[in-house]
């Protein structure tokens, strides 16, 4: 096992996808300020994902299950420039 980097980003009237090829196996999402909404884009028991609000305050973190398998499909959206989300991601 190598490693591990930390990346960090705000994100702010824009949308952040993170991707298997980033090899994130960690993530955090913090709403600094007005509404974030988070999303993943795989199906359980044939329903899709919905996306899901976090308030000022509130957060997430999502674990990768093993090295080998990262996060993938996983969208953070601060829909205007009054939205703010706070990302901290571990690379392995």
């Amino acid at each position: 096992m190598g490693a591990t980097n930390v990346f960090t980003k705000i994100v702010t009237d824009d949308t952040f996808t993170i991707s298997a090829s980033g090899n994130a196996v960690r993530v955090s999402v913090l709403c600094k300020l007005g509404t974030i909404s988070v999303q993943g884009s795989s199906t359980f028991d044939e329903m899709a994902s919905e996306a899901i609000n976090l308030s000022e305050g509130q957060g997430l973190t999502i674990v990768a299950p093993v090295v080998t398998s990262p996060v993938d499909g996983f969208v953070i959206t601060a829909g205007t420039a009054g939205d703010i989300a706070e990302v901290i991601i571990m690379q392995q």
